[in-house]
């Protein structure tokens, strides 16, 4: 059974949710600082807005698999753009 990551985070306690997410932030990163380059092989971040008109993300691997997501919405494009930009960092 798979149960998305933005059902765990709202079961943790606030503090605990922090450190989980930031710890989350960090591995994303790493795989986007680890993946290959070329432009066949590498991953992208897309950017997206769901049926509620909220913003979201998720890294995509070159064959189509989703490496991880935002897990969280938000409510302006550039207050997402800048959690990929922070993710990427």
């Amino acid at each position: 059974m798979t149960v998305p990551l933005k059902t765990v985070l709202s079961r943790l306690p606030e503090g605990r949710r922090a450190k989980v997410e930031a710890r989350a932030a960090e591995l994303v990163a790493d795989i986007a600082r680890t993946a290959p380059r070329s432009k066949k092989n590498s991953a992208r971040f897309h950017v997206f807005k769901d049926d509620d008109a909220a913003w979201h993300w998720r890294l995509v691997a070159a064959n189509g698999q989703t490496i991880a997501s935002s897990g969280e919405a938000y409510r302006a494009k550039q207050s997402c753009l800048s959690a990929v930009d922070l993710v990427k960092s």
